[in-house]
């Protein structure tokens, strides 16, 4: 145990008090009573995924040619485990993994200080020109797990008209517990036809950065095909790179991607050039006071 403690204290995740006696720093505190923190350092350093992947990257790349995948069934993941699946469709072979998952997603919006909520224009940019009845769809959140995100947009402008529809694979619609009255869960995968017409805003929170660059495209595709022209806004909610001086967090965080989904943290460049490939417009890339999510506000022009 002392073993253990030693590398928390080393981290600042523990504290040592004598010769045998440790205690949680804040960070420990956080990271002991905080479910999506635990459930976030088990999904990405858990012994049994992440050591294989890393410990077999020089062999991939090298019977790679040294080239970036761009293939989310055929990635170093699959190099490691000897599979063809998607991570994701790997998890959820493993109730516990998929769970976990989901928990980890859930602190990934709602609960941050910096959400895009709590500085976007939001009320003057977005709800302004929504000229909604209560059958009206204002924000769908695609692949938007539990509803977080959600949650906090009702939360943050409860007067705001319209429906919040919640949109994921149904095995996590599944396990969704319905706290919110407002939101209305489907069953639902970006990579099908959008079903929901015509909505203000359509909401990615963390989706694209866990594809290549052509399954960015084909979700970008389904969800123009469902947009008003010069009226329905696409709002990209993600760690976005600089082009230069990158944060240690954000490069290390583009190294998971492009491991486990053969995905990538892009540049607001990057997002430009995918966004043109689907049809869309890139309008304006907003950016977070501080570190952490910004948003790509995405529109849709008819020839």
């Amino acid at each position: 145990m002392a073993r253990i403690l030693r590398i928390l204290d080393s981290m600042g995740w523990a504290e040592q008090v004598d010769d045998v006696s440790f205690r949680p720093t804040a960070i420990g505190d956080i990271v002991k009573t905080r479910k999506p923190v635990e459930a976030g350092i088990k999904h990405l350093y858990a012994f049994d995924v992440a050591l294989p992947i890393f410990a077999m990257l020089p062999e991939y790349f090298r019977e790679h040619g040294y080239h970036s995948p761009h293939d989310e069934s055929d990635g170093p993941f699959q190099h490691a485990f000897g599979v063809k699946q998607t991570a994701f469709d790997w998890w959820a072979q493993d109730p516990a993994r998929s769970a976990n998952f989901n928990t980890f997603m859930s602190g990934t919006g709602g609960g941050r200080k910096n959400h895009w909520t709590n500085w976007f224009p939001v009320e003057t940019h977005l709800l302004q020109d929504a000229c909604l009845s209560e059958n009206d769809a204002l924000l769908v959140d695609v692949g938007g797990g539990r509803g977080h995100d959600l949650d906090t947009f009702i939360k943050r402008f409860p007067d705001a008209k319209g429906r919040f529809i919640l949109e994921d694979l149904p095995s996590v619609i599944d396990d969704y517990r319905h706290e919110n009255p407002r939101i209305e869960p489907v069953g639902h995968s970006f990579f099908d036809v959008q079903p929901v017409k015509g909505a203000k805003m359509y909401f990615l929170h963390h989706v694209l950065h866990n594809w290549p660059d052509e399954g960015v495209v084909r979700i970008l595709s389904n969800i123009r095909e469902a947009m008003t022209p010069g009226y329905s806004r696409i709002l990209i909610a993600e760690s976005v790179l600089p082009d230069r001086d990158c944060p240690p967090w954000k490069a290390e965080m583009d190294w998971w991607m492009m491991a486990i989904h053969a995905g990538s943290q892009r540049t607001a460049g990057q997002f430009r050039t995918l966004c043109e490939k689907a049809g869309l417009q890139f309008l304006k890339y907003w950016g977070p006071p501080g570190d952490g999510d910004g948003i790509i506000e995405v529109g849709f022009l008819a020839n």
